[in-house]
């Protein structure tokens, strides 16, 4: 049977205004959980290994329906530069 978690630990924290809460995984031991942790968070610890090796499993981004720049090719992912946000498809700078 595996480890009983208590899920009072693991909810997001009211004090902190923006969360990231979702599919985490662990490069060094291969761990999957529920994770969640304040927007900006790159490493996550690993509850199995106790390493700094956990990662999110999947990118951050809006709700279905929510207003986001899309570029004329259907390119949903921009680079964002000083000169504006330039879509890495095809090169034109929105």
């Amino acid at each position: 049977m595996g480890e009983i978690l208590d899920f009072k630990k693991h909810e997001p924290d009211p004090e902190i205004e923006y969360q990231g809460q979702g599919s985490a995984i662990c490069f060094g031991c291969d761990a999957t959980w529920q994770a969640v942790a304040p927007v900006g968070t790159i490493e996550l610890e690993c509850p199995q290994c106790s390493t700094m090796k956990g990662r999110w499993e999947f990118e951050f981004a809006p709700q279905v329906g929510e207003a986001m720049l899309v570029c004329n090719c259907g390119n949903e992912y921009f680079f964002v530069t000083g000169a504006g946000a330039m879509c890495p498809n095809c090169g034109i700078l929105h």
